[in-house]
């Protein structure tokens, strides 16, 4: 049985249209136009899916296109042919344990692989050069995770709500930690901020409870409100000359930090000024 559906979207100016098919058809292929661009996905009927075009798909729902076996999708290949994994591709994918991403491949969007809640692990390569808004957000079986210094740019909730997240090493060429990029990974235990940041947004890493300590980098000049809201066990954070800004709330409900500081600084007012312990550091 086949059903032809048009659906409508603002993205890149363009119409998208998708044929979709039963499970049964898709194990032998389904060709998708898209931009008149044709594109492959194969299902092997136990979990694996291929993904094979011709060129970058600028919106490839795969949840859409594999209609209702999309819950039952573990493993994704995809075709070195593929430059950009466009916004939704996956979203919403709850099974999905695996995916291969190739080099090809130049962008993640937005919501690409939002509430994939089995992913357990991804290999971003160094070809990517930007992760967009809430591009893995609740992703909650994600434990580490390694963005290369090809990636420019971290979108906003990129990676929030990854509850089981332990470990990140973030681009060295990333200028900024966005709003709520890494809120709500409550057992991130620690992250090393690269020198390329210049600000840490809203929220940043809002209800990270179990982060003991951060050292903030020479090149950061502002940390902007709640950024680390409520993380419980921060014990310690360095600030260093360079930031001449804190909003006043950026540390509300650590109630176990202590601020290292040069003296006179901006951070030592702060922290005096809002009460909060410092510590004068040379």
């Amino acid at each position: 049985m086949e059903k032809l559906i048009k659906r409508l979207g603002v993205l890149v100016l363009s119409i998208i249209a998708i044929t979709l098919v039963s499970s049964q058809e898709v194990k032998a292929g389904v060709n998708v136009e898209v931009d008149g661009t044709t594109a492959v996905v194969s299902w092997d009927g136990e979990g694996k899916a291929e993904i094979v075009g011709e060129t970058s798909l600028t919106s490839f729902e795969v949840h859409t296109i594999l209609d209702e076996v999309s819950d039952k999708v573990e493993n994704v290949i995809i075709d070195k042919s593929i430059k950009t994994i466009g916004d939704n591709a996956f979203h919403g994918c709850g099974n999905l344990k695996s995916i291969t991403i190739p080099n090809s491949v130049k962008s993640i969007g937005n919501d690409a692989f939002y509430k994939c809640y089995r992913l357990k692990s991804i290999t971003i390569p160094n070809s990517v050069k930007s992760i967009g808004d809430a591009a893995f957000d609740f992703c909650t079986s994600l434990t580490s995770i390694k963005i290369p210094n090809s990636v420019k740019s971290i979108g906003q909730h990129a990676f929030s709500e990854c509850i089981n997240l332990t470990d990140i090493t973030i681009s060295n060429s990333v200028k900024s930690i966005e709003l709520w990029t890494f809120g709500g990974c409550e057992n991130l235990t620690s992250i090393k901020i690269p020198n390329s940041v210049k600000s840490i947004g809203g929220s940043a890493f809002n209800c990270c409870f179990n982060l003991t300590s951060v050292k903030i980098p020479n090149s950061v000049k502002s940390i902007e409100t709640w950024a680390f809201y409520s993380c419980r066990n921060l014990k310690s954070i360095t600030i260093p000359n360079s930031v001449k800004f804190i909003e006043k709330d950026a540390f509300k409900f650590c109630d176990e930090i202590t601020i290292k500081c040069k003296k006179n600084s901006y951070a030592h007012k702060y922290a005096k000024k809002n009460k909060i312990k410092y510590k004068i550091i040379k």
